[in-house]
C-alpha cells in the first residue's frame, strides 16, 4: 500500500493520494468519536447548501407566476413560464451530474454552479426592484438561466457529496451515512416549508418593516444572503471533505455501446438511440412553447416526449445482454 501511495502517511488508517482531485479526511477506527464529529460537522455545512437551495428554488418556484403576472404577462403565460423554469431545474441536473463524473468532480461541480445560482438569484433581487430597476427580461435571464443552470449543478452532487464522507467499509459507516440521507431529506423539507411557509408570502404581501412593493426584493435578497452565506461556509470547510476523483465519461461509455450495438442491426439500440435525443428535444420545445406558444411546437414536444419515451421503453425492455453481445467486437469500449 505505501508503494503505491507514497504520499500517505503511515500511521493513517484510511489514506488516499493527495492531489487537486482527492483529499481524503482521515477515518479513525471505529469508536473514535472525535473523528465521527468531525464527519457530522462537515455534513453540516453540505446540508445548509441544500437547505438554502431548495429555499431558494421553492421561494422563486411559488411565487414566479404572480410576479410575472404583476409585469403584464397572461395568466396563462405566466403558468406556462413557471412550468418551463421547473422543467429546466430538471433537465440541468444531467449536464451537472456528467460534468461531475467526467471532468471536475463533486466538490467543485458544486462549488461552481452554486456560484451562478448566487449570481442568479441576485439577477432576480434586483430585478424586482421597484421602478427603474424592475426589469422582466433580467428577471427571466436570472430565473431560468443563471438559477436553473445552478441548480442542476447542486441537485444532483450534494446528496452523493455527503455519502462520500462516510467509510461504509464498516457498519457504523453505514448506519453513519443512512442517519445523513434522513437529515438531507428533512432540510429539503424544511426549506420548502419555510419558503410556501413565509417567503412568498413576503413576496406578495410585504411583512413586518417590509412594504408591499419591495417584498418580492426582501424576499429574493434573503435567499441571496443565504445563499452566499451557504457557499462561504461550504468552501471554507473545504478541507475537511473527502474528495473523489471524476469516476470517467461514463455516459460516453454508454453512448459507445449503444451505437456499436446499434451499427451491428439491433434494432433496440436503435430505439434507444432515436429515443434519448428525441425526448430531450420534445423537452426543450416545450420551454421554447412556453414562451412562445403555437400548436406546430406543441405537436412537436408532445410527440417528440411520447414518442422518445415509447422508443428508450421498448429498447430497454427485459433483458439487456444484447448490449454486451453486440458490442463486444468493439475493442475501444
Amino acid at each position: 500500500l505505501e508503494q503505491m501511495l507514497p504520499d500517505v502517511a503511515p500511521n493513517s488508517p484510511f489514506t488516499a493520494p493527495e492531489g487537486d482531485h482527492y483529499k481524503a479526511l482521515p477515518s479513525a477506527p471505529v469508536g473514535d468519536e472525535g473523528n465521527a464529529q468531525g464527519f457530522k460537522t462537515a455534513c453540516v455545512f453540505i446540508l445548509t447548501i441544500e437547505l438554502v437551495e431548495r429555499l431558494c428554488y421553492y421561494t422563486f418556484a411559488g411565487s414566479q407566476e404572480f410576479f410575472l403576472e404583476q409585469l403584464g404577462y397572461s395568466v396563462q403565460q405566466s403558468a406556462g413560464l413557471n412550468s418551463a423554469f421547473s422543467t429546466l431545474c430538471l433537465l440541468w441536473p444531467l449536464a451537472g451530474g456528467y460534468v461531475a463524473d467526467a471532468f471536475w468532480g463533486r466538490y467543485k461541480t458544486i462549488v461552481r454552479f452554486a456560484s451562478v445560482y448566487l449570481v442568479g438569484t441576485l439577477v432576480c433581487a434586483l430585478a424586482v426592484l421597484p421602478g427603474d430597476w424592475r426589469s422582466g427580461s433580467a428577471y427571466l435571464i436570472g430565473s431560468m438561466g443563471l438559477i436553473a443552470v445552478g441548480c442542476g449543478g447542486i441537485k444532483p452532487n450534494i446528496s452523493n457529496f455527503g455519502a462520500d464522507q462516510y467509510d461504509v467499509r464498516t457498519e457504523a459507516g453505514k448506519k453513519a451515512q443512512e442517519v445523513f440521507y434522513t437529515q438531507f431529506y428533512v432540510v429539503i423539507n424544511i426549506g420548502a416549508l419555510a419558503s410556501y411557509g413565509g417567503m412568498t408570502t413576503l413576496c406578495s404581501n410585504g411583512g413586518p418593516f417590509v412594504p408591499k412593493a419591495f417584498g418580492y426584493f426582501a424576499a429574493y435578497s434573503l435567499g441571496a444572503i443565504a445563499m452566499a452565506f451557504a457557499l462561504l461556509t461550504f468552501m471554507c470547510k473545504s478541507s475537511t471533505y473527502r474528495h473523489k476523483p471524476p469516476g470517467g465519461n461514463l455516459l460516453r461509455g454508454v453512448a459507445k455501446h449503444l451505437t456499436s450495438a446499434a451499427r451491428r442491426g439491433s434494432w433496440r439500440a436503435t430505439a434507444v438511440c432515436i429515443g434519448v435525443p428525441s425526448t430531450i428535444g420534445g423537452i426543450l420545445t416545450s420551454v421554447v412553447f412556453s414562451f412562445s406558444p403555437s400548436t406546430p411546437s406543441l405537436l412537436i414536444a408532445l410527440v417528440g416526449i411520447a414518442g422518445g419515451l415509447t422508443s428508450i421503453g421498448w429498447g430497454c425492455h427485459g433483458d439487456l445482454s444484447w448490449i454486451t453481445k453486440l458490442a463486444r467486437h468493439d475493442r475501444g469500449l
